[in-house]
């Protein structure tokens, strides 16, 4: 109750509008990406997403097998390096990406530069795969 009294409702409500702001920025450059897939309407400032492959899937693998496997080495990848802190959920049964841009420091900078290194990370992470998979 201190905080609203001393900064205001105003300063709350354009926080607020910011955080959706770059949640529908995120959500459309997700859009244009030809490997970064949304998998429903964001809600809150969450955009729930997964890295779709460029490549087959390999012949002996169940695409979503494949695709969770893909994600879950994703998101170990971007944790290890430190570019973004992700969250995971599943949505009809399929594993999802949770991207949150909600903090009060976060930028659009941020947004573009953080969805450029999930397309990067993406495809560094799909090449290993094809290679680790290929042959069975």
């Amino acid at each position: 109750w201190m905080t609203l009294k001393h900064y205001g409702i105003e300063k709350f409500q354009a926080l607020v509008d910011q955080h959706l702001d770059l949640a529908l920025l995120a959500k459309a450059l997700f859009d244009q990406s030809p490997v970064l897939d949304v998998m429903v309407r964001p809600q809150l400032g969450v955009v729930c997403f997964r890295y779709i492959p460029e490549t087959p899937v390999p012949d002996h693998m169940d695409r979503e097998t494949y695709l969770q496997k893909l994600n879950e080495a994703l998101v170990e990848r971007i944790h290890r390096n430190g570019k973004a802190l992700l969250s995971t959920t599943r949505l009809q049964n399929q594993y999802a990406i949770r991207f949150c841009p909600m903090n009060h420091r976060t930028t659009k900078e941020d947004v573009i530069s953080t969805i450029a290194v999930l397309e990067q990370t993406g495809r560094e992470v799909e090449k290993e795969m094809v290679s680790k998979w290929a042959g069975g």
